[in-house]
């Protein structure tokens, strides 16, 4: 048998050498984009859901929604959690409707508020109703619990404003309906919000005609303010219904709250309720009759400035 030459064995090593060389490195990229398990390219972390170890120590994960108050449900007396206040649910605009569901604590960071004015904590069961447009952040919940997924704490709750304008339509039991349409060309809220959830690729851009919407509104004692057009403090009960407004709102279905409700000036020194700067007339100079006894801030008890009902 001939035995084959040293120089062909040596040369055949070399080439299987070099091609082992070539295919593993070849794999490597593809290695390299593969996930745990071999499964493919991971998938980057969701945006409210920071990187595992990223979080910074002594702090913890938090995030927000956009969305509308489904639901406060007030914690049950006698609860182990005395420092629980109940539970905010909030559905939140965009594509995936999900109910976000918040724990309300009582704590000195929890700040439940509508531009500066923030409510004191006794009033959030009375304030919290269905329907209203927020902004909730949240942050998870402190504790040693080993649960894999904690519950979120709620530390800052803001209603969104709204400007409108439009005439007065009915006022009745501390409420008023003022029919008319956001200020600037704004769309309403909700249809903002749904053309915001639709599908990518498919808003009009053509601005579209705003409809005047009758909207309810709350007043509430602790928060609603009512102006004529000198700017001066008056109660809900000066106005009447045909009456041309402006009002800073929180947008809500079925209730808003007023924010500030006022008589925009009209440059001939009156008012349009009729009256001269400091006289106490009414419309067409007559004597203006009882208006019923003042509550705080010049309102009527259930319904005046910087009062109301609830």
């Amino acid at each position: 048998m001939i035995a084959p030459k040293t120089g062909r064995m040596r040369r055949g090593m070399l080439i299987a050498g070099l091609s082992w060389c070539v295919v593993f490195l070849c794999a490597m990229p593809v290695e390299a984009q593969r996930g745990p398990g071999g499964g493919g390219p991971s998938r980057p972390p969701r945006p409210d859901q920071p990187p595992r170890g990223d979080q910074p120590q002594g702090e913890q994960p938090s995030g927000s929604e956009q969305g509308r108050l489904v639901k406060f449900k007030p914690a049950k007396d006698g609860s182990k959690d005395e420092e629980l206040l109940g539970v905010l649910s909030v559905k939140a605009f965009g594509k995936d409707t999900k109910v976000v569901r918040i724990m309300v604590r009582r704590s000195d960071e929890l700040k439940v508020k509508v531009q500066d004015h923030v409510f004191d904590v006794d009033e959030l069961g009375e304030v919290l109703w269905r329907g209203l447009y927020c902004t909730a952040s949240w942050r998870l919940e402190d504790s040693d619990s080993k649960r894999k997924r904690k519950k979120k704490e709620l530390h800052d709750l803001a209603f969104d404003t709204l400007e409108i304008e439009g005439k007065v339509y009915k006022i009745e039991d501390g409420t008023v309906i003022i029919k008319g349409v956001p200020k600037d060309g704004r769309p309403w809220p909700d249809e903002d919000a749904n053309a915001r959830s639709g599908p990518p690729g498919r808003r009009d851009n053509k601005p579209k005609r705003v409809i005047r919407r009758k909207v309810k509104l709350k007043a509430l004692e602790s928060l609603s303010a009512f102006k004529d057009a000198a700017d001066d403090e008056v109660g809900l009960d000066d106005f009447e219904v045909g009456q041309e407004v402006e009002a800073t709102v929180v947008y809500g279905r079925p209730y808003g709250m007023v924010v500030t409700m006022r008589i925009p000036s009209d440059g001939s020194g009156k008012d349009d309720l009729g009256r001269d700067d400091g006289d106490d007339t009414g419309r067409g100079g007559g004597p203006r009759g009882p208006s019923g006894p003042r509550g705080p801030g010049g309102g009527v008890p259930g319904g005046g400035g910087r009062g109301g009902g609830r």
